[in-house]
């Protein structure tokens, strides 16, 4: 298996493919899909009046296989994890269109997202966007031109069995898929001053 790595700005954001067998996918899709969910998070705290919780998630165990497989490729693998503390890992589930509000996971730590699905299409939708600060694209000539009116934004594709990585302070949203559920497992790591917080 050849494992491909992508990186984006600097590091920011990365992604890491063709990571886990086809085995490993089926287990951890079908482990996801079997889990217990409640409500999920408030993406904008400000609107906490306004606006219903995202998504459901299940609020992650040490003992949880798909932690266990997820966390020690991180370990292992990605140099900017292996000696930072683990915050929290859960997994999001987002009903057919449904779409998150763009948020921020933490000021100073990673992110990793995990694609569970076992399909995806270009129109099937289910990518997890970012907002670009107008810093990571001064020394981009191909979009250096815009603006906080006009913002750039990427988006990483829901590849099954992919590894999404990013720092945990980049405006990010996530969207539903065209017609299928969409289980994303995620371990949020905090440098070691934030958890002191």
């Amino acid at each position: 298996m050849s494992i491909k790595h992508t990186s984006y700005f600097n590091g920011d954001i990365q992604t890491y493919d063709d990571v886990f067998t086809s085995e490993q996918l089926n287990d951890i899709a079908f482990e996801t899909s079997t889990l217990n969910y409640g409500y999920g998070s408030i993406d904008e705290p400000s609107l906490q009046n306004f606006t219903a919780p995202t998504g459901m998630v299940n609020v992650g165990k040490g003992e949880d296989n798909w932690y266990k497989i997820v966390e020690d490729y991180c370990r292992k693998n990605i140099p900017e994890l292996k000696d930072i503390p683990e915050g929290r890992h859960h997994v999001n589930l987002f009903s057919p269109r449904e779409n998150a509000m763009y948020h921020e996971d933490s000021q100073d730590g990673w992110t990793v997202i995990f694609y569970a699905n076992q399909y995806w299409d270009i129109n099937e939708g289910g990518e997890t966007k970012f907002i670009l600060p107008i810093d990571m694209m001064e020394n981009n000539e191909a979009i250096k031109s815009t603006s906080l009116d006009y913002p750039v934004v990427l988006s990483i594709a829901p590849v099954p069995g992919r590894l999404c990585v990013f720092k945990g302070n980049l405006l990010h949203s996530a969207t539903g898929f065209r017609s299928t559920w969409r289980f994303t497992p995620t371990i949020q790591f905090f440098e070691k001053e934030a958890t002191n917080d």
